[in-house]
């Protein structure tokens, strides 16, 4: 109903996600952070997310603490050396930001590890653009019958 009355946005691309292949991630210097570098750091965090279905069931941390604790291994395996310290930490930083947002939450350091395996994704198009906003949602939900 939403999609025939225009009130969504779908973008096939994943600019609007961040992480599409036209993205550029500038440092705050204004300096462009190579894509090799920051696509490294998210493929790993992406390993870590598919990991930590099995784990975090059992883990009494934060998503936070999972996450820095299976990062640090990482590190620890040389799978990060192209990448600095700061520059870890500022990739770290903007992908625990961008998980916020599909978790709906403000801090991993606030989200339970163990809450996560609770979570599926349902089918369509978790970045949907409501169009004017969430009124718009609500106005198509008032008019249901």
């Amino acid at each position: 109903m939403a999609n025939r009355n225009n009130c969504v946005a779908f973008d096939p691309s994943l600019e609007s996600s961040g992480v599409g292949p036209n993205v550029e991630i500038l440092d705050e210097d204004g300096s462009i952070v190579l894509p090799e570098l920051w696509e490294k750091m998210f493929e790993i965090m992406e390993k870590i997310e598919k990991e930590s279905y099995e784990d975090l069931k059992g883990f009494d941390g934060s998503l936070d603490q999972y996450f820095r604790l299976k990062l640090d291994e990482c590190i620890g395996a040389g799978e990060l050396n192209d990448l600095s310290e700061d520059l870890r930490e500022k990739l770290f930083d903007w992908h625990h930001r961008f998980e916020n947002v599909i978790d709906a939450a403000d801090d991993w350091s606030q989200t339970g590890g163990w809450g996560h395996t609770e979570y599926w994704l349902c089918p369509g198009d978790p970045l949907v653009v409501w169009n004017d906003g969430y009124e718009t949602l609500f106005r198509l939900l008032l008019v249901i019958d």
